[in-house]
């Protein structure tokens, strides 16, 4: 019986059809599993309904009130739950609106499972018994979990780093913060280079022998300024990576370094 009702909701799945629907409805009648039963004739009788067979409809809806005295319901009580608290019923999470409803569930074996952040689990099998039966599950106070012990709070604490080694770190990190802007600079210094070309071109195009239109003389235009943008950029890019490379590899120490001043455009050391 197992076995036909699996291929039945299985063929349900890939090609759902009505008269499928009910057909899978009933094995699972004849397999005892009245809550899935009781569920899949109520979805056919609106699938029915819909479809205006009355015939199929009122079938589906006498299965729906007989199933429905013979049903087993498990009633789960949440009285105090911490907040994220999460119940969950053979690992579907039961919403906040079903808690405390007595719930339709086949007979047979179910796993109760209520976590929470920062609280330990509980977790519960239950058996329902065939119905009519209704059953009540009150889940108790969760306890809170244990703040871990951190290995390295019982560890001493590192001893604090040379005052030559934390100064050749800060200049690492400047270092490193150069090539970032550097590279930038020089990728854009790139794209006004290849503007500077393609609007060339395109201004090449506006001209003949006779003289340029204005729509000519404009792109010419815009290709000047591209190539200033483009030298402009170009050239502080390479230099904020070679500062930064000599920040990196080469870190001042001691009193040579007293200051370092970075702007957009210019790169000023005192050593």
């Amino acid at each position: 019986m197992a076995e036909a009702c699996a291929k039945l909701a299985e063929s349900q799945r890939i090609d759902p059809r009505l008269g499928t629907l009910l057909n899978v409805a009933a094995c699972h009648e004849q397999e005892g599993r009245t809550a899935t039963a009781w569920s899949e004739f109520n979805e056919a009788a609106s699938q029915a309904a819909i479809a205006k067979q009355a015939e199929r409809e009122a079938f589906a809806r006498g299965k729906v009130a007989e199933i429905e005295k013979k049903l087993s319901r498990l009633k789960v009580v949440l009285r105090s739950a911490p907040a994220g608290a999460e119940v969950k019923l053979d690992g579907s999470v039961l919403r906040t609106v079903a808690l405390g409803t007595p719930l339709p569930l086949d007979p047979g074996a179910h796993t109760l499972e209520v976590t929470a952040p920062s609280h330990n689990g509980w977790t519960r099998s239950i058996t329902m018994a065939a119905g009519p039966a209704e059953q009540t599950v009150e889940v108790p106070t969760l306890d809170p979990t244990a703040a871990p012990t951190s290995p390295s709070a019982l560890a001493p604490a590192p001893a604090p780093a040379p005052a030559s080694k934390r100064g050749a770190s800060k200049w690492t990190a400047a270092g490193l913060g150069l090539f970032a802007v550097g590279s930038a600079a020089v990728g854009a210094g790139v794209f006004f280079g290849l503007r500077t070309f393609a609007k060339r071109d395109d201004a090449e195009k506006l001209c003949t022998n006779d003289g340029c239109t204005q729509a000519g003389i404009d792109t010419y235009d815009e290709a000047r300024h591209a190539a200033t943008f483009s030298t402009i950029t170009l050239s502080v890019g390479v230099a904020m990576l070679a500062a930064g490379t000599y920040f990196v590899f080469f870190p001042p120490s001691g009193t040579r370094a007293q200051a370092a001043k970075l702007g957009p455009g210019t790169l000023v050391g005192q050593w």
